[in-house]
């Protein structure tokens, strides 16, 4: 592995540490907002809650692509024009389904984006965790 290429894998690690703490703090917001007696009402304002939270994280993705873009050396994205709005569509479908897109990687960017891809798949299922938490409290009855 070239430098760049450790600096990709030891940076995205950190990112994606950081989206975890992240996560983590959104997912203790969403619970002390929700609501503690109406049963339907706390899983909908669940569901809303991580809903925004993963949308921030998508842009915080997004983010992270644009700043790794543009750094000499770290590999190309192929199909992409620099703009916000494609890496944002770029980071929700690579967080959402492991990256099926038009936009191909080459290079060191690549391992940014495979562990975008992976923190996708842990703070989702962290998510439906959680939601099935809400829900299991809300309807032991």
């Amino acid at each position: 592995m070239t430098g760049v290429e450790w600096a990709m894998l030891l940076g995205g690690t950190l990112f994606v540490s950081l989206l975890g703490a992240w996560h983590l703090a959104g997912i203790l917001l969403v619970k002390r907002l929700h609501p503690a007696r109406r049963s339907y009402l706390a899983v909908l304002s669940a569901f809303i809650g991580l809903l925004v939270l993963h949308i921030s994280e998508i842009v915080l993705c997004a983010v992270a692509i644009m700043g790794a873009h543009t750094f000499p050396g770290v590999g190309a994205l192929r199909n992409f024009d620099g703009a916000f709005g494609d890496a944002l569509f770029f980071a929700g479908i690579n967080f959402a389904t492991l990256g099926y897109t038009q936009v191909d990687t080459a290079g060191a960017i690549r391992l940014l984006i495979m562990l975008q891809a992976l923190a996708g798949f842990m703070l989702i299922t962290w998510s439906a965790s959680f939601a099935y938490t809400i829900w299991n409290e809300k309807f032991r009855d």
